[in-house]
Parts: C-alpha cells; structure tokens; sequence
C-alpha cells in the first residue's frame, strides 16, 4: 500500500493554544509557525514564536505528534492548522503506542531537564492538546537547529563535533543513548559554543535496549549476555570474565595475580565490611553479581548503583570502593587489582537483532568492527 503524505503546518500558520497557570487559570497564546525543521516517524518539528502580545515574541521549538502510516492503517487528516484522527486510528494499537512514546518522551526530557544532563536537552515549557493531536513546546535557547546554522568555517564545524562527544558521554552518564543522531535533531547554540538534543523521545535507556530491538524502536544493538527475548536473533562475541575490581589502595590488593597472568580467586566474605559501586538492579551484571554475593552468605553495603560500567570502573579506579564487573571494563589494567569470582564467571556481549533482519553492507562492516573491538578487548 502507499504511504500517507502528511501535510506540515506552513510559515504564518497560527495555534490558538490553550494553557493553565499554577493557579488553574486558562489562558490563550498564540504559537507562530516560522518553518519547519524536521520530520520523524511520530512527530514534525517547527520553529515557532510564541506571541503574548504584539511586541513580545519568543522563539521556540514545537513539537507536533504526527505519526507517519507505512500504510492506509492511520487517517489523519489537517483541518485548517488542527490535525483530525478518524476514530478507528484512535483505536488502533500502534498508533496508542506510538502516542504514549510521544508523551513518554516529554517524561523523560522534564527528568532529564533536573539531572545532571539539564544543560544538553532542551527546556521543556509546555505539553498541550489541539484539535485532535498533542504538542510539546520547548525553549529554544537562543539557537539554532544544526540544519540551519551558520557556521564561520572549519574550526567551529571541529567544536561542534567536540561538544556533541561531550554531550553524548553526559547522557551516556545518566543511562541513556540518543538512537536517532542527526542534525535536525540537534541545537547549536553559537553564543556559548554548545549543543543541546531536541528529540528527547529517541532516547533509549540502555537497560531496555533488548525491548526496544524486539519494539521495532531500533533494529539493533550491542548488549551484555543474551536474554530470554525469543524473538530476537544474537550475534555472539567472544566470552569475556567478570572479575571482583578492588581498588589499588585496599587492603587486599596485594593478592592480586602478576600482570599478564590469570587472574587470583578472591573469596568474597573478605569484602562483607566494604561498601560496594555496583550495576543498577536491573542489569544482568548485577544478577551475577547478587548470586555470588548470596553464596558468601551476605547481603553488601552499597555505596552506589549505576546502570553504566564506565561510572563504576572510574569510582574503582578513583579508589573509591570495590565493584564486579566485566574484565573489558577495566580499561587500564594496572589501575585495579583484579580477582576471579568462585565459580568463574563468563559474560558475552552481542547484536541483537529482529529474527529475519537482513543486514545492509554498512550495518554488517559495523557488525564486523564491533566483534574485532570486543575481541581485542579481551
């Protein structure tokens, strides 16, 4: 079947919306179209100016879900600047999931708006409804969508790409990868040289990536140990171990095997009294690492809980506190001693996949890199 053309609200295009005050009063602001700057599979996005007047305008960011049908499976229609859903689209299952991944997105970019990623996401302002679709309203912070950007020459193109390393290693630190990169997506504020991501909703927890293989949000990823998602097919790397990390300053360091030879055997009931960085309860990591912890016969202290090796790594490498994690996340291995668990314990990261995925030449060379990265780890 041929796909829907959907139909963007055009430059001068004026939203009559609708808000409340923290009081509960309503209020009406009208939200001009400028021009549109990106169009997803769920949603187009436009700079707007906000007019609460007629000298005050704010330029901002509007968001609008707008999904997009492969198929004559949606009917939505723009009536004048109002978008209008047919009943059975309201009815049909993908379009409800698609509309709660649309508004799970503003959840995330408020969370992530008061963490310690609040200055590479947009603000966001408002969440509202018009006509018969939804609409989420953000600071633009006096940028520019990277689209759109004047860039002065090379050197500020090399910022720009050093600012979103930056940016992306802050999300990669509160947990989450940013699925959908690219420049429609990004704002480049030149005052400050910065970036901030405005598709909040391409954001994947890295605790969930299996889920969003199986979803169709993603068509692959790379992640720990195979789980139980039957209908995900996996690529295999080779095995690596998941040893007790100490730091180099703790008490029993010095038990630690010579570099380049096997790892020693740690009895874990030596650490009952130490407060232990470990992986976030959901992760498989930290399965592995409650079963061990149940067979020394204690429960640990812990100090803290984090969904990224990396953190925990770095928090043992510092000399905070001791940690189990996989051997390749001891990027220098003389900055810890490391031990082998009892029983030794193996973990093997991997692709997973949609069972019947062909692969395109650029996703199988990346395939490739990813399996000589993995193995030259180890």
């Amino acid at each position: 079947m041929k796909r829907l053309q959907r139909v963007p609200l055009k430059k001068g295009d004026i939203l009559n919306a609708e808000f409340r005050d923290p009081r509960g009063t309503k209020y009406i602001r009208n939200i001009v179209i400028d021009r549109l700057t990106g169009s997803g599979s769920t949603s187009m996005v436009y700079e707007v100016r906000t007019a609460d007047g007629e000298d005050h305008h704010m330029r901002m960011i509007l968001k609008e879900f707008y999904p997009r049908s492969d198929c004559e499976a949606f009917s939505i229609e723009r009536e004048g600047c109002a978008l209008k859903v047919a009943d059975f689209t309201k009815r049909n299952k993908n379009y409800k999931r698609l509309l709660e991944q649309f508004m799970g997105g503003f959840e995330l970019q408020n969370e992530l708006s008061d963490s310690e990623a609040m200055e590479i996401v947009v603000n966001p302002i408002a969440f509202f409804r018009y006509g018969d679709s939804c609409y989420i309203l953000s600071s633009m912070h006096l940028g520019e969508v990277v689209d759109f950007a004047d860039f002065t020459g090379l050197k500020e193109k090399l910022l720009l790409f050093a600012r979103l390393t930056e940016a992306l290693d802050i999300l990669h630190q509160q947990g989450y990868v940013f699925s959908d990169m690219k420049p429609e997506n990004i704002l480049w504020i030149e005052r400050v040289k910065t970036v901030r991501f405005l598709d909040v909703d391409s954001m994947v927890n890295v605790n969930k990536l299996e889920e969003n293989v199986a979803e169709g949000k993603i068509d692959f990823a790379v992640i720990g140990q195979c789980s139980i998602q039957s209908q995900l097919e996996h690529i295999s790397f080779a095995p690596c171990e998941v040893v007790t990390a100490l730091p180099l300053n703790h008490p029993l360091a010095n038990l630690a095997a010579p570099p380049n030879q096997p790892y020693a055997s740690l009895d874990l009931k030596l650490l009952k009294n130490d407060a232990f960085i470990l992986m976030s309860k959901d992760t498989k990591l930290r399965s592995i690492a409650e079963s061990h912890f149940i067979k020394a016969g204690f429960l640990p202290k812990i100090m803290l809980e984090t969904s990224l090796s990396s953190t925990a790594y770095e928090m043992v490498r510092q000399g905070v506190g001791p940690s189990i994690l996989m051997e390749t996340s001891i990027k220098d291995k003389q900055s810890a001693a490391c031990f082998s668990l009892e029983p030794k314990e193996y973990w093997s990261q991997s692709i997973a996949f949609r069972k019947g995925m062909i692969f395109t030449k650029a996703e199988s060379y990346f395939i490739e890199l990813a399996k000589e990265y993995f193995e030259d780890l180890i």
